[in-house]
């Protein structure tokens, strides 16, 4: 199986959850700021070609929300932090929360 993660700090956890017969690749390098990273043709390549697509969600990944979106009509591509307890985050404003 392959998993793409966003970025790091994500990819770190999914790769001490899968395990080491799981290959998972973090996108955006260490030291560029996901806000505003754009995906590039073999970024969106590496999208489709793997089997799961794990993102933060609460617009940490700015640039590649219409990417996200269309991967996600063929694939599994998760928002994982919407899935935590919003009495867990930091409110940021509204319904929006810090990303962070």
């Amino acid at each position: 199986l392959r998993v793409v993660a966003t970025v790091n700090m994500i990819a770190d956890v999914a790769r001490e959850i899968a395990g080491p017969d799981v290959e998972v690749i973090s996108l955006v390098e260490s030291g560029l700021d996901p806000h505003v990273y754009k995906p590039t043709a073999d970024d969106l390549a590496l999208l489709r070609s793997a089997d799961l697509v794990l993102y933060n969600g609460h617009h940490l990944e700015g640039k590649m929300g219409d990417a996200l979106e269309q991967i996600g009509r063929s694939k599994p591509v998760v928002a994982v932090a919407e899935r935590v307890d919003d009495a867990k985050l930091i409110n940021a404003g509204g319904d929006a929360y810090d990303p962070h």
